[in-house]
């Protein structure tokens, strides 16, 4: 065989195998939790419907049934934002996404502490208030170092986004995890 046929294979060869690697490196995977949805960079792996992971960073979304339903996330965070620094809980933020009120903070599940709702006055002339344990916002059963936790709540439905990291030094503040959570939208028919 010509040395110029052999070269020629091997250039063509390293050329399929590199446009392969871009294709699979940006190809983009996707979590659907019932109707909502969050897109993910190419370089995470899937582990079903609702979890995928890449690195040390682990990614679920779940539609909240039952009893966590928007008045109760509402009232969390309102007490997360008013009382949560004390409590453990960082980076509490509040904001409108893709028409999805977005409710985040962050938090060492190990540092977390109840958290109260300030007081309110009942119809009855006395004072009362909601108190939230930390496996409320912290529902992992071990090897989670640090997490970030974003609700998102669309009309009557409400939809958990967790965010976790074991390694203490993995930064879950990154453009690329920007982007994952600004990209909740509704599922594509």
């Amino acid at each position: 065989m010509d040395k110029k046929v052999i070269i020629g294979i091997i250039v063509a060869i390293v050329a399929i195998a590199l446009v392969g690697f871009y294709i699979i490196s940006t190809a983009e995977v996707t979590l659907i939790a019932e109707d909502a949805q969050i897109t993910l960079p190419g370089n995470y792996t899937a582990n079903g419907d609702f979890a995928a992971s890449a690195g040390d960073v682990n990614i679920s979304i779940v539609e909240q049934k039952g009893s966590t339903d928007k008045d109760f996330v509402a009232q969390f965070f309102k007490a997360v934002s008013a009382n949560g620094k004390d409590a453990g809980y960082e980076n509490v933020t509040n904001k409108t996404i893709n028409e999805y009120t977005v409710y985040e903070f962050a938090a060492h599940p190990d540092k977390l502490q109840n958290v109260s709702s300030d007081k309110e006055a009942t119809a009855d002339g006395g004072e009362m208030w909601t108190t939230y344990p930390p496996e409320f916002a912290a529902p992992f059963d071990g090897g989670v170092d640090h997490f970030r936790t974003v609700y998102y709540v669309n009309g009557d439905k409400t939809y958990t986004l967790q965010i976790t990291a074991a390694n203490a030094t993995t930064n879950l503040y990154t453009p690329e995890i920007d982007a994952i959570i600004n990209s909740i939208a509704p599922v594509k028919k």
